[in-house]
């Protein structure tokens, strides 16, 4: 009798190694198995940007580098950003009625061409039909138009899944440029985008297609690129109500994955810790994330040491799973500390709950959030962030356990 209870025992304690096994599974899941659908999803994850990240979605602006702020650095070399008004430029004569604009000049820092970069962002799609049509025939009255495929592959990581797009290019005596047009680059809402990319002055340098085209780059969305001529088709997205329960099934498995040994050894809760902050902290360091813990597709990769691609796919996924397991680890942690002191009846609720209310916010603010402190050096700016969303983690945490621990006390 005893022998059958001591193996009912165990074939119920949790075995460690598979709950984490199923936990990385349910984390690949959440953020890479949608981007093969809809690859938006790696861009803003499931929420929208805001107005005004939309207002300036597609103009190069430098962020995540090293260096100044409006500085775009660039295969082709860097770029100096001035969001100032445009002296000369063949969509002056256009003028959108329903349309945010916004326009900025890049110059050159080697030889001083300067280069404008032009975006209409629509949320309309009517009026984005028809004020396409007539931008391009304000385009053509002005000089020569067609249509090109745009090949991107000297600009873009060798591992990105799409390097050619298709655009509109101009032509006339005095200025060159190509046309962009972007349908729902977002997982949600509809957005529509014009974007010019032209040069602009006297001063044109040997290469001005490679230094266009290095521009485009920088705010290349492959998922939403969609020919000039072309009507936007209809709406097709992904359903938000699956990333929920996995969200809460990834927050059981890493509880209990961890429970068993921190029950016996809380040190090693520690060490878990520091072995996450290690494997995301070093190599996303290396790999060019500098002011935030960015999106795979937002970090320069490691086909900057020339990496193969599928190497360099397989790299940037590994770093990038240690930084969210550590967001998802400061969820939990209170509650594999606590419930020793004060046991709670039911913690897997609890657990659920954490991971649901307080990892996908946790996911914003450290992924589109710089550091509170913006003048620390390059080097310090990605721990502090990344520490700074442990921290409000397990005291987001540590308010949920108290406030569940005060309900299944009121109960009893």
């Amino acid at each position: 009798m005893k022998r059958g209870t001591t193996t009912r025992s165990e074939d119920q304690t949790p075995r460690p190694a598979a709950a984490m096994g199923l936990f990385l599974l349910c984390m690949i899941l959440i953020w890479f198995v949608p981007g093969f659908f809809e690859p938006g999803l790696f861009i803003c994850g499931s929420d929208s940007p805001d107005s005004f990240m939309k207002h300036v979605w597609f103009i190069p602006d430098g962020s995540g580098t090293p260096g100044s702020p409006f500085t775009v650095h660039t295969r082709a070399g860097d770029f100096h950003l001035d969001p100032g008004d445009v002296d000369d430029g063949p969509f002056l004569s256009f003028s959108s009625r329903s349309a945010t604009a916004l326009h900025a000049v890049c110059t050159r820092g080697q030889t001083g061409e300067e280069y404008v970069v032009g975006q209409w962002w629509y949320t309309d799609e009517e009026a984005f039909r028809d004020e396409k049509k007539v931008f391009f025939e304000s385009l053509a009255a002005r000089g020569e138009v067609s249509p090109v495929t745009l090949d991107l592959g000297d600009h873009l990581p060798a591992a990105a899944a799409e390097q050619v797009c298709p655009a509109l290019f101009f032509t006339n005596e005095t200025a060159m440029g190509y046309v962009l047009t972007y349908v729902r680059p977002f997982d949600n809402g509809d957005d529509f985008f014009i974007v010019y990319y032209g040069t602009q002055g006297d001063v044109v340098g040997p290469d001005p297609e490679g230094a266009l085209e290095a521009l485009i780059a920088e705010r290349f969305s492959p998922s939403a690129v969609r020919p000039p001529g072309e009507d936007p088709e209809p709406a097709v997205r992904m359903p938000d109500i699956g990333v929920p329960p996995i969200v809460r099934c990834a927050a059981a498995l890493l509880f209990l994955g961890v429970k068993t040994e921190v029950q016996a050894r809380p040190r090693r809760l520690l060490i878990l810790f520091a072995l996450l902050a290690a494997l995301y902290l070093v190599p996303a360091s290396l790999m060019g994330a500098s002011t935030r813990m960015d999106l795979p597709n937002f970090i320069s990769g490691w086909s900057y040491f020339d990496a193969p691609p599928l190497l360099d796919a397989l790299l940037s996924l590994l770093t990038f799973l240690p930084g969210l397991s550590l967001l998802f680890l400061a969820t939990v942690a209170p509650f594999l500390l606590l419930t020793r002191h004060l046991p709670l009846r039911r913690p897997i609720p609890a657990v659920l709950l954490s991971g649901t209310l307080l990892f996908p916010y946790l996911v914003v603010l450290v992924l589109w959030t710089d550091p509170l402190d913006l003048s620390l050096p390059p080097s310090l700016a990605l721990p502090v962030s990344t520490l700074r969303g442990v921290c409000i983690a397990a005291a987001g945490a540590v308010a949920l356990f108290a406030a569940w621990a005060a309900v299944e006390r009121a109960r009893t």
